[in-house]
C-alpha cells in the first residue's frame, strides 16, 4: 500500500507507547433505548465502522449509568472492532471526527492518542495491508476472533517527523476530497 511505502525507510516504534486504550461499555438488552433521551447516550458498535468510515445506521443508545467518562468518544478517537465472529472484520478502524455525545460498545475498543504520533497518521496505518495482514494473523486460531490490548500495544508503525505525518494527513484530505 502507498502508506508503507511512503514510511519504509522510518524508524518503528511499539505502537502502545504513543497510545491509550479504552474497553467498550458493557450492556445488557435492558440498558438499551429506542430513542434518544436525557437518561441516554448514543452507541456505537463495530457495524458502525465501515471502509474506514464511522456509519450513523442502525444506532443503538445505552443508559448513561453503563458508562465511564473516559468511554466518551472524543474527536480524533480511532473507534476499533476488537472482537467478532468474522475475521475480516476484527481489527477494522476509523477515526472519529463528529460532534455530539457518542460511547461504543463492548466489542469495540477506542484508541486514543497519547502524543507525537498523529491519530489520522495511526488511522492510515490501520487501514494498511500491513497492517490487515498482521492483524489476521493475531486473530486466528481462536473461536471468536479477539484483539487483546498487548496485540495493538505490540505493533510496530513507522515513526515519522512530526512534518511528515502533517504532510501524509494533508496529501490524504486531498485524495480523499478528490473522491
Amino acid at each position: 500500500s502507498q502508506f508503507i511505502e511512503m514510511f519504509e525507510k522510518c524508524d518503528r516504534v511499539a505502537l502502545g507507547g504513543y497510545i491509550e486504550q479504552v474497553r467498550g461499555v458493557s450492556y445488557k438488552p435492558s440498558d438499551l433505548s429506542l430513542e434518544l433521551d436525557a437518561s441516554h447516550i448514543t452507541l456505537l458498535r463495530a457495524n458502525n465502522i465501515d471502509g474506514q468510515k464511522i456509519i450513523f445506521d442502525d444506532l443503538q443508545f445505552v443508559s448513561r449509568d453503563k458508562v465511564m467518562p473516559q468511554q466518551i468518544i472524543k474527536k480524533g478517537d480511532i473507534l476499533l472492532c476488537g472482537s467478532s465472529g468474522s475475521l475480516e472484520h476484527v481489527g477494522k478502524a476509523a477515526i472519529f471526527n463528529e460532534n455530539g455525545e457518542f460511547t461504543f460498545g463492548a466489542f469495540c475498543k477506542l484508541i486514543r492518542t497519547t502524543g507525537e504520533l498523529k491519530p489520522q497518521f495511526i488511522a492510515a496505518f490501520m487501514n494498511s495491508k500491513e497492517y490487515r495482514d498482521k492483524i489476521k494473523e493475531i486473530a486466528c486460531g481462536t473461536n471468536i476472533n479477539n484483539l487483546r490490548n498487548e496485540h495493538i500495544d505490540d505493533l510496530m508503525i513507522p515513526y515519522p517527523e512530526a512534518d511528515a505525518q502533517e504532510a501524509f494527513i494533508a496529501f490524504k484530505v486531498q485524495s480523499d476530497k478528490s473522491k
